[in-house]
């Protein structure tokens, strides 16, 4: 992948708790170490980001902290939290069924900003303070930033990778003046957003297989 120029890639880890991926039948996530394998693909030329799911019937109302935990840890910025589903023509979709735990009997309920279409073994309430409170912990302005810094400094860049055509410099100027306008100025996070922005700019900004600047000829 790195050779045919791909910079980053999206990874279902959806679990740190094995029996969740035992439950799963999710066997490949469970023959290597994710946090050393998160760490080869950076070290390789690939950033990463990743799924994660949360309801399984082996879950306990400690996965909520774990999620956080291995997030911080593997420092993936981008990571989405969504609930289980049960898709039709699903094993889980027919156990469900069997055992009369199904909620929804429709196919088009498994939106992932949707709770989960079956009663799960936490209680909803359980599961949607911890839902939100994952996701009020990892996208924290201060959290969010220090995660995606680490995450820059562990991507290393190859040497054949070559950065996408990005807009031109007006282009670019004005995303960052909406940036530093949104963020920097009427924001109440713009101390933890201009510690960011410095530190990118010092380190990335004429990186351009990082920071895409400055853009190709």
């Amino acid at each position: 992948m790195v050779k045919a120029n791909f910079f980053y890639v999206f990874l279902g880890i959806e679990s740190p708790s094995k029996e969740s991926l035992q439950e799963t039948k999710k066997f490949q996530n469970l023959a290597v170490d994710p946090v050393n394998c998160i760490d080869i693909l950076h070290e390789k030329g690939l950033w990463v980001t990743g799924g994660f799911i949360v309801g399984f019937d082996s879950d306990t109302d400690d996965i909520f902290e774990r999620q956080i935990e291995f997030i911080e840890r593997t420092a993936i910025p981008w990571a989405l939290l969504n609930s289980l589903h049960a898709m039709p023509r699903t094993a889980l979709y027919e156990r469900m069924q069997k055992e009369g735990r199904l909620l929804v009997e429709s196919e088009h309920s498994s939106g992932d900003t949707n709770p989960p279409n079956f009663r799960t073994k936490l209680a909803p309430a359980v599961m949607l303070r911890g839902q939100a409170k994952t996701l009020a912990a990892i996208y924290e302005p201060k959290a969010f930033y220090e995660r995606a810094w680490r995450s820059m400094e562990r991507w290393k860049i190859r040497k054949n990778q070559r950065a996408a055509r990005q807009p031109n410099a007006v282009g670019i100027a004005a995303i960052v003046a909406r940036s530093i306008w949104q963020q920097g100025i009427k924001s109440s996070y713009r101390t933890a957003y201009w510690k960011y922005l410095f530190r990118i700019l010092s380190h990335y900004a004429f990186n351009p297989r990082k920071s895409g600047w400055p853009p190709p000829s």
